[in-house]
């Protein structure tokens, strides 16, 4: 069946995924793990192998989780070559190009190289064969992956989310014709961090002030795509995972940051945690019918820092050390298996 012509009516899979900097290995991760145990059902089944663009209808996510489901979703990546690309980011687009972060006239200075980070996006560009100029929203003559992608981002002169979208929505205030690279500059444009992204519909910065956990953005848009009237999502929805980075703790955040953006920063650490459990909540139901996943390294990555580009490591074991629990093993065999359920309808 063409992906792009599957039935309305089919229960949908959502893919929610956190901002971290370089903490989005950890992400990459455990999506890893989920994607290993559904192909080796798969397989077993005699069936082909799928990446997350086979599964998923909806990929979204927050700075450098905007990167990933870019990645996964409008290029059509696998999570072997995602990693690639990933750790080889962390030892170049991460490693700072000022320490001083504050001008001598008050103006904050991008500490990372924006440049450095357009050139990082157009190498996977060219690798996956599309041209510079290619539109988040797929050209009427490419081939459509299932999965439809939104990243965060916010307008630096105001306070609300915008999502730049690969598909049409009745929820734009904006021309949604951004290049693949403009979505992936304005979701990652942290201030402080990169430079904001200037593009037709005004400027904008990264989107993790306000939504770094983008789950609440991920159930909204999916309401806007498939519910009419007074139907539920949740009614519709198959398996909503939403991926975050670990937790961070405010001692990182005092060792890692200026006292500038401190409080700041302190808040997206809240917001993320306090919109996962609140999530959680609303979705109780499907969380307890093994629908609605969360996931994110709960010890071991406090002492890791946004920009710790030299600890891909600890990374690692953390992450590997969090998926060899009990209760996390059990989560990714019923989050592959409720994924190849609403394969197994077609």
């Amino acid at each position: 069946m063409d992906n792009r012509m599957r039935n309305e009516n089919t229960r949908k899979n959502i893919l929610s995924l956190d901002g971290g900097g370089v903490r989005g290995l950890s992400t990459l991760l455990i999506l890893q793990k989920i994607m290993d145990r559904l192909n080796s059902d798969r397989r077993r089944s005699g069936r082909n192998e799928v990446k997350p663009c086979d599964v998923f209808d909806l990929i979204g996510g927050t700075s450098t989780g905007g990167l990933i489901a870019i990645m996964l979703g409008r290029l059509k990546m696998n999570i072997q070559d995602c990693l690639e690309v990933y750790t080889g980011w962390m030892g170049s687009i991460f490693k700072p190009k000022h320490w001083i972060r504050v001008g001598w006239t008050g103006q904050i200075i991008s500490k990372y190289d924006s440049e450095k980070l357009e050139n990082a996006i157009k190498d996977v560009l060219k690798r996956v064969q599309l041209p510079y100029d290619a539109l988040l929203k797929p050209h009427q003559d490419e081939e459509r992956p299932r999965s439809d992608v939104f990243v965060c981002a916010a307008p630096s002169s105001g306070s609300a989310i915008h999502c730049f979208r690969s598909y049409t929505s009745d929820r734009s205030a904006f021309n949604e014709d951004a290049t693949i690279v403009e979505a992936a500059l304005a979701t990652t444009a942290a201030t402080g961090y990169f430079d904001a992204v200037t593009t037709i519909n005004g400027q904008f910065v990264d989107g993790g002030i306000y939504a770094n956990n983008p789950v609440e953005e991920a159930e909204i848009e999916a309401i806007h795509k498939w519910c009419h009237g007074t139907e539920s999502l949740k009614g519709k929805t198959n398996c909503f995972i939403s991926i975050g980075t670990g937790k961070l703790d405010d001692r990182t955040i005092e060792k890692f940051f200026i006292r500038f953006f401190r409080k700041t920063l302190v808040a997206i650490a809240t917001e993320t945690e306090y919109t996962a459990e609140k999530h959680i909540e609303r979705w109780q139901n499907a969380y307890t019918e093994k629908r609605y996943f969360r996931f994110n390294v709960n010890e071991g990555l406090k002492g890791v820092g946004l920009e710790d580009y030299n600890k891909e490591q600890e990374i690692k074991q953390a992450t590997g050390y969090y998926l060899t629990g009990a209760g996390v093993r059990v989560a990714i065999e019923d989050c592959a298996h409720a994924l190849s359920v609403e394969e197994s309808s077609h």
